[in-house]
């Protein structure tokens, strides 16, 4: 009930920032990320997947492929990847994750 509920405030938050200023800008990143960490609450990887891969390109993009944010999208992509039974993908993003916060 409140996953729904929160994922229709965020759609809703995310089509009018789309709206007025366009879907890769820098403002889609954090209604991307909530998206994602609700889809992936409710078991719906695939998806979760699709808006966090969004979300990495928008970060990358705004705040550079070292950036914190960028770390906490591979490490979220990573439990992701873990919970599908895909480790060879989920230890490959985990390792990029680690390698930005060791810096």
């Amino acid at each position: 009930g409140e996953y729904n509920l929160a994922l229709d405030m965020y759609n809703v938050n995310f089509m009018m920032i789309e709206k007025e200023f366009g879907v890769d800008h820098y403002y889609m990143y954090y209604p991307l990320v909530n998206i994602a960490n609700i889809l992936r609450g409710q078991g719906k990887y695939e998806e979760a997947l699709n808006n966090y891969t969004k979300a990495l390109t928008i970060a990358e993009n705004r705040w550079g492929s070292d950036d914190e944010e960028v770390a906490q999208i591979l490490s979220n992509m990573g439990d992701v990847y873990g919970r599908q039974d895909e480790y060879d993908k989920a230890i490959d993003v985990l390792n990029r994750a680690l390698a930005i916060q060791k810096e």
